[in-house]
């Protein structure tokens, strides 16, 4: 039995799997409920991918240590990394790199992650991680509108209808969600240029947001990033 999370900068999100085989999903929970999961079971190995100080936390809950893994820049991969700076690398980022290679092995694929930040990552078709952009999620974009004007409010919607807005609201909605439909297909159609049989992921929390506004045939996998910390987990000895 495994257990695989994923502390990410807004949400925990964490997954049982026996071997590759998806037991129980959790896309949200807390530390203390999950500790209370891991801790009923006596059989098992954890794998822990952290970009929050929230995993410190659920760590000291745990009963078992022993069986626990933190996955950092020198944990064996089934990938390679050709990151520059493998130590500032996110490991969500590496974590739903392999989760793609587990998925669409010897295939070039782009991994949209769309979360607090929206990550850019490109794995190509000999397994080799090549890197990628981030750009602020849709999230962080209205706070920053509501955070460095005086008079904008704070909007949380994921729709938006035409190009001009004839209020404010929906002026920051088309601005905001508008131009970032546009950033997401600028980006996928040039990597489409240069690998034309690109498979292009997307998981994270504003998924269904890339799913009804960009015009690309898209993979929604919102558990991508748990099926790679299996894989890398499953590597491992022990």
């Amino acid at each position: 039995m495994q257990i695989v999370v994923d502390f990410g900068n807004t949400s925990i999100k964490a997954a049982i799997f026996d071997g590759q085989n998806l037991v129980e999903h959790f896309p949200q929970a807390s530390a203390v409920e999950l500790s209370r999961i891991a801790n009923q079971y006596v059989d098992y190995k954890m794998l822990i991918s952290s970009v929050s100080s929230e995993s410190t936390h659920f760590v000291n809950l745990i009963e078992n240590k022993s069986r626990l893994t933190i996955l950092d820049y020198l944990t064996k991969l089934p990938i390679q990394n050709l990151y520059d700076t493998p130590k500032t690398l996110g490991m969500d980022r590496i974590a739903a790199a392999v989760g793609a290679f587990t998925l669409y092995p010897n295939q070039d694929c782009l991994v949209v992650d769309a979360g607090t930040c929206i990550t850019y990552d490109f794995l190509d078709a000999k397994a080799h991680f090549q890197g990628g952009s981030i750009s602020p999620g849709i999230t962080m974009r209205y706070k920053a509108l509501q955070h460095f004007t005086s008079k904008l409010p704070l909007l949380q919607t994921r729709t938006w209808t035409g190009s001009v807005g004839k209020n404010t609201k929906d002026a920051i909605a088309i601005g905001v969600l508008n131009g970032l439909k546009g950033e997401i297909e600028h980006i996928i159609a040039d990597f489409k240029r240069q690998f034309p049989k690109i498979k292009i992921i997307v998981t994270g929390g504003d998924t269904t947001f890339f799913e009804t506004s960009i015009n690309h045939s898209i993979f929604a996998v919102p558990t991508l990033v748990l099926v790679g910390l299996n894989t890398i987990l499953n590597g491992l000895e022990g």
